[in-house]
C-alpha cells in the first residue's frame, strides 16, 4: 500500500475480544477489517483460564485477516491500568572510543535502555515498555533523540512500565475468601552453557524439576532440597528468585467442600554441574513411572513436549503448563 500505514489493536475486554485493523493513508484512517469474538476465560478483566482466551483471540485475529486481507503478525494491545505500574529509571554509560568522543548510534542508545533497566525490577513483574524522557550528552541535557551527535558520556531518564507475570487459572472463578487449602510448589528451569534443559521424565510425562514446599521450609530451602532429591545436584549459597509464578484454583478438590488453591513459583538454575544419580531420593510414583532425567536442547523442547503429549495425551495439563512458561522464559531472555 503506498504512503500508507497499517495498525492492528486487540481490545481484550470481559465480554467480548476484538481485533481491529486500521489503514492509515496520508493521515486519514480507515477501518479495513473488524474481527469480533465473545470472550472465554476472563473475570472482571482478568484472564483466569490462558487457553480459553488464547483461542478466542485467535479466532478474533482469523476474522480481522479475512476480512483486512492482511496477515497480522503483531498487534497493540490495550492493558487495564490497574494492573501497570509506573517508575523512573536513569541509566549512563560511556561511549567514548580510546578515549575520544565519537558519534552515537543506535547501538549506543539500546546499551543504555539495558543499563537503566539494570536496575531492580519486582521479580513477580515484567517490561511492557520503556520511554525516555529525556537524554543527556556530555552535560547537556533536554535532549529528544541523540542519535547523531558526538560525545563522550551518555545519559537517559524515563519512565519504566511493568506488569505481572503472574499465569491464573480460575475457570470456576473462585474468590480467596473460598478457597479452604493452599498447597506451595516450587520448579526449576535448569539449563546448561550448551543452552539444553535438564527435564524429569516419569510415567510418559515430562516435568520440571521441583516439587511441594513441606512444612516449616522457606522457597529457598524446598528449592535446594527438590533439586538435590531429584538431580543429586548440591545447591549451597544460590538465593533464588522466581521469574514466574502461577496460580491455580480447584473447586471441590482434592474431594467436595474442599476448594483448593496451587501456588507454583518458577525459578531459572543455570550449572554446568552434572546430575548425581548416587545422590538422588526419587519417591516410590517416580520409581513406578521410571523416572529418568534428559537434557533437551532448548530451541527444540516445546516441539519435544508437543510430540509427547500427542503420543501419550495430557490429561493432567502438565505439558501446557510447561509449555505456557517456556514461553514466557523465552520473552524474557
Amino acid at each position: 500500500m503506498d504512503n500508507s500505514e497499517v495498525y492492528v489493536g486487540l481490545d481484550i475486554g470481559t465480554t467480548s475480544i476484538k481485533a481491529l485493523v486500521c489503514e492509515n493513508v496520508k493521515g486519514q484512517i480507515k477501518v479495513i477489517g473488524v474481527g469480533v469474538e465473545p470472550a472465554a476465560g476472563m473475570s472482571r478483566g482478568v484472564i483466569v483460564d490462558i487457553d480459553k482466551t488464547a483461542r478466542v483471540i485467535s479466532n478474533a485475529i482469523a476474522q480481522a485477516e479475512e476480512k483486512s486481507n492482511i496477515d497480522i503478525k503483531q498487534v497493540i494491545v490495550g492493558l487495564p491500568a490497574n494492573y501497570l505500574q509506573m517508575q523512573r529509571v536513569h541509566g549512563i554509560i560511556t561511549i567514548a572510543n580510546n578515549g575520544q568522543s565519537r558519534e552515537i548510534v543506535d547501538q549506543d542508545v539500546l546499551n543504555l535502555a539495558r543499563e537503566a533497566l539494570t536496575q531492580s525490577i519486582p521479580p513477580e513483574r515484567t517490561v511492557i515498555d520503556l520511554m525516555p524522557t529525556e537524554f543527556t550528552v556530555d552535560g547537556f541535557d533536554g535532549i529528544k533523540d541523540p542519535r547523531g551527535m558526538v560525545g563522550v558520556r551518555l545519559e537517559m531518564k524515563g519512565t519504566l512500565y511493568t506488569g505481572p507475570k503472574t499465569i491464573i487459572h480460575n475457570e470456576n472463578k473462585l474468590k480467596e475468601t473460598e478457597i479452604t487449602e493452599v498447597v506451595k510448589r516450587v520448579k526449576l528451569l535448569i539449563i546448561n552453557s550448551n543452552n539444553e534443559i535438564l527435564l524429569g521424565y516419569s510415567h510418559n510425562d515430562y516435568q520440571f524439576p521441583g516439587g511441594h514446599v513441606e512444612e516449616g521450609e522457606t522457597l529457598n530451602q524446598t528449592i535446594k532440597r527438590e533439586v538435590r532429591e531429584e538431580t543429586g545436584i548440591v545447591l549451597t549459597n544460590q538465593n533464588f528468585k522466581p521469574f514466574a509464578k502461577a496460580l491455580g484454583y480447584y473447586k471441590d478438590w482434592p474431594k467436595k467442600g474442599k476448594n483448593r488453591k496451587i501456588e507454583i513459583n518458577y525459578y531459572e538454575l543455570k550449572t554446568d554441574e552434572k546430575p548425581n544419580l548416587n545422590n538422588t531420593e526419587y519417591t516410590e510414583s517416580e520409581k513406578d513411572g521410571h523416572f529418568e532425567l534428559r537434557y533437551i536442547p532448548l530451541e527444540s523442547v516445546e516441539e519435544v513436549l508437543k510430540e509427547n503429549a500427542k503420543k501419550y495425551g495430557d490429561k493432567k495439563g502438565i505439558t501446557n503448563e510447561m509449555l505456557e512458561i517456556l514461553n514466557l522464559y523465552k520473552s524474557l531472555n
